[in-house]
C-alpha cells in the first residue's frame, strides 16, 4: 500500500481524513496561542489603534476570535454565510474575549475532527 500522501494525483478520503488530523492538532496549539494573545491586551489600552484609520485592539480580537470560529462552524456546515457577530456587552476585557473564544472553539473544533475524509472533501461554495 502506497503512503497516504502519495494519491496519484488526487485526493482521497483517507488522505484527507489524515491531512485534517495533522491540521486540526497545528490549529488546537495556535488556538491556545490566540487566546493569550487576546488575554495579553492591556487594561486600560483597549482602545488603542496600530493606525488611526484601524479597528481598535479588542474590535481586532472581537473579529479574529469570530472568524477562527466561523470558519469551524462554516467547514462543518458545507455553508459559508456572510455575517459578523457583534460583540456581547458583558465582553469588556482581553480576558473576556480569551474566554468566549476559548469556549467557541471548544464548542466548534469538534464538528470538524468528527468529519470523515468523504464530508472533508464535498465542495463547499465559498461566496460563489
Amino acid at each position: 500500500m502506497p503512503p497516504l500522501w502519495h494519491t496519484g494525483g488526487a485526493m482521497t478520503p483517507d488522505f484527507t481524513s489524515a491531512l485534517s488530523g495533522v491540521l486540526v492538532q497545528g490549529l488546537k496549539g495556535e488556538f491556545v496561542n490566540t487566546a493569550k494573545v487576546f488575554a495579553a491586551i492591556p487594561n486600560g489600552h483597549h482602545d488603542y489603534k496600530p493606525d488611526p484609520k484601524s479597528k481598535t485592539a479588542m474590535e481586532l480580537a472581537w473579529h479574529i476570535a469570530t472568524v477562527d470560529v466561523w470558519f469551524l462552524d462554516s467547514i462543518a456546515a458545507h455553508k459559508f454565510t456572510p455575517g459578523s457577530l457583534p460583540m456581547p456587552d458583558d465582553i469588556k476585557t482581553g480576558s473576556d474575549i480569551a474566554a468566549w473564544y476559548e469556549k467557541a472553539i471548544a464548542a466548534s473544533l469538534p464538528k470538524v475532527e468528527a468529519m470523515t475524509g468523504d464530508q472533508l472533501m464535498v465542495p463547499v461554495d465559498f461566496y460563489g
